[in-house]
């Protein structure tokens, strides 16, 4: 049980820890100084641990962090989980505040992409948010950097195409039209929603021009498509400068090749050592996918478990107690922060994918493991998974990477 005595009396040190008080209530002291207040309790819907933020120590005294904490366990007691109950706080607010915007029909730009986002970041009914965190903040950097600063003030629904089409063009004027174009897309989502809430009149993206806007010619990926150059990177990743998560990502996103958002997210439950297969939530085919391991994945999988296997995720990040799984640009900006620029984490799968035909596999196991959706009334009919096939695939993959220069 803590006193105020003993809360002063903890020092930083090297790494995180904690300090347990009463009813759920812990003290962690971070290696900065900083002391925070944090609930950690069993969550009547989920059924598993999960902790809550409950104040920072230097502003909230121990009796209130008390106090506040007793609340919480009274939420408990009728089978509520506190975090969701915060979520669907939260969620009231935005309503409250939408319901605002309606009475005075001056929602700013600012205000709607704001409302937009808390949308398009919730989950309802159970299913997957529209926006994941990483999207959301790509597209929060996008736009209070290319379309806040001009538009942000102004009402809704005054704002016109030639607002739009101006903005657009001087992002354009810049030479990146892949974040124009992404823009643009996000600003169509917008201004539809906008107009479905009724907080304009009229859709002004319907009414843009089309012959001022520069064509973009589409890029792949960097990748590589030959053995020479595909041995020499394993070459130069065999000295990589990173953490072990992240190398480790880097070797098995090359034997995977699933996306490099699906790699990251991957979770211990997802992994079967006994029956040697990953089964990984496919975002993009909305479904689980079986990678079935090779002998050099599980080798790198069990020295990786040593490492993180107390944790949910595979490649946990060193900087999220043991919250967080490392981010997908992890794996980027390690090969460029050692000089590596000839391919892009994504494009491991246009390397696995031209390598492996070349190899002479059935163009359909190749695509069944790259996670592909089958076109037409082939994909609706044909359900054959193939895993014989692509446990050949992917052990020959692995030995071809190993025969190249890869020390597992």
């Amino acid at each position: 049980m803590l006193t105020a005595m003993k809360i002063k009396g903890f020092r930083p040190t090297a790494s995180v820890y904690r300090k347990a008080d009463i009813n759920g209530l812990y003290l962690t002291i971070y290696p900065n100084g900083n002391k925070k207040w944090e609930f950690r309790f069993l969550s009547p819907i989920h059924n598993k641990r999960r902790s809550l933020r409950v104040g920072d120590a230097q502003f909230l005294s121990l009796s209130d962090a008390r106090n506040e904490v007793l609340r919480l366990n009274q939420l408990l007691s009728q089978g509520i989980d506190p975090i969701e109950q915060k979520k669907i706080e939260e969620l009231n607010i935005q309503q409250q505040a939408q319901a605002q915007y309606q009475l005075d029909n001056r929602i700013t730009f600012a205000q709607l992409y704001h409302e937009f986002g808390v949308f398009c970041s919730s989950s309802f009914g159970g299913g997957e948010p529209r926006w994941m965190p990483y999207t959301q903040q790509k597209h929060d950097e996008r736009f209070a950097n290319h379309v806040l600063p001009f538009i942000g003030g102004m009402p809704v629904a005054e704002i016109t195409e030639d607002n739009i089409t101006n903005l657009l063009l001087a992002i354009q004027a810049r030479g990146t039209l892949s974040i124009r174009d992404k823009v643009k897309q996000v600003l169509t989502s917008i201004f539809q929603y906008a107009f479905d809430k009724k907080y304009c009149q009229r859709n002004v993206m319907k009414f843009l021009p089309v012959s001022i806007f520069a064509k973009r010619e589409s890029n792949h990926f960097k990748h590589i498509t030959t053995d020479k150059e595909l041995s020499e990177f394993l070459y130069q990743t065999s000295s990589i400068q990173a953490s072990f998560e992240v190398v480790c990502a880097i070797r098995l996103g090359i034997m995977f090749f699933l996306r490099p958002s699906e790699l990251v997210g991957m979770r211990w439950n997802d992994v079967d050592f006994e029956g040697r297969v990953a089964d990984v939530y496919s975002s993009k085919i909305k479904k689980i996918h079986t990678v079935p391991l090779s002998t050099q994945a599980i080798d790198l999988l069990t020295s990786l478990y040593g490492l993180t296997g107390h944790s949910p995720y595979v490649f946990l990040s060193s900087y999220s107690n043991n919250a967080e799984p490392i981010s997908r640009d992890s794996l980027g900006n390690a090969l460029r922060r050692n000089g590596i620029k000839n391919i892009h984490p994504h494009g491991f799968r246009h390397t696995a994918s031209t390598m492996l035909n070349e190899m002479d596999f059935s163009a359909d196991a190749i695509e069944l493991q790259l996670s592909h959706k089958v076109q037409g009334v082939r994909g609706v009919y044909n359900k054959a998974q193939k895993l014989d096939e692509r446990r050949i695939l992917m052990q020959a993959w692995s030995d071809h990477l190993q025969k190249l220069g890869w020390a597992y």
